[in-house]
Formats: C-alpha cells, sequence, structure tokens
C-alpha cells in the first residue's frame, strides 16, 4: 500500500486509503492512494513502494443537465467508491433523504464500501458532470 511520511514540522491533513481524513503528525505516515511526493510544495516522502491504486473494477459517467439528483448504480462488491465532480454536488449512499457528503467543484473522494452501497444519489449544484469508480479493496 502506498504510504507516505509528512517531512514538514507541522501537522498535515490528508485522505487515507479508506477515506477518512487525517491529521499527519510530523514525521509520521499515512497509507492513502493519493500520490503525495509529486504535489508542490513537497511536504511528503514516499517510504513504501506499493502500487498507486487498486484495481478498478468500473467506471461510470454521470451527466447533470441542471440542478438536481441523478442516481447511479454501483457494486456493493467494490471495496472502494471513488467519486469525481467538475461541479459542486453532494453525495448520498443508497438514499436521497439519507446524510449527504458535500463535494466541491474539482474534488474527489474515496467512500468505503462494506458490502452496503448499491446506488449513490449525486445532488448536482448546476449542469455538470461526475465520475464515479468502483475499485477493488
Amino acid at each position: 500500500m502506498p504510504t507516505f511520511q509528512n517531512i514538514t514540522s507541522e501537522y498535515q491533513t490528508e485522505i487515507d486509503i479508506n477515506g477518512d481524513r487525517q491529521s499527519v503528525a510530523p514525521n509520521a505516515t499515512i497509507k492513502t492512494y493519493k500520490l503525495l511526493d509529486v504535489i508542490e510544495p513537497a511536504n511528503w516522502t514516499r517510504t513504501d513502494q506499493s502500487p498507486h491504486y487498486p484495481i478498478a473494477q468500473d467506471s461510470h459517467t454521470v451527466e447533470a443537465s441542471g440542478a438536481g439528483f441523478e442516481s447511479q448504480a454501483v457494486s456493493v462488491n467494490a471495496g472502494v467508491l471513488e467519486v469525481r465532480c467538475d461541479v459542486a454536488v453532494t453525495i448520498h449512499a443508497n438514499d436521497e433523504s439519507a446524510e449527504g457528503y458535500p463535494l466541491a467543484a474539482g474534488d474527489s473522494v474515496q467512500i468505503r464500501n462494506d458490502q452496503t452501497i448499491e446506488d449513490l444519489h449525486l445532488n448536482f449544484s448546476e449542469a455538470g458532470t461526475a465520475t464515479v469508480i468502483e475499485l477493488k479493496d
């Protein structure tokens, strides 16, 4: 699993392999699928050369012609669901009325799927596109 060490004297915040935001102390490490050692400024050094990304099982493009909900079925067997968007969306798992996770335009998030998520409901702020990638754990 790709592992990176915080080489700064300050806490750094990043997303771990489970999709959780973690505060990483100076000299501490984090396992993440993001390539932190190619981001400027250089705040990280790679300590484990494992593969960059788990194997993608499937990828879906979700397009919205305006503000509102669009749904995407996903495999309950996907270990991680990655969502990337070009406009702001709120992500709801399985049900539009469930608590949502806001995602800013241009951002991405990885969501741990413990065989419970069958559908993602994306509430678009405006017309735009989101990509949902199903990754093996």
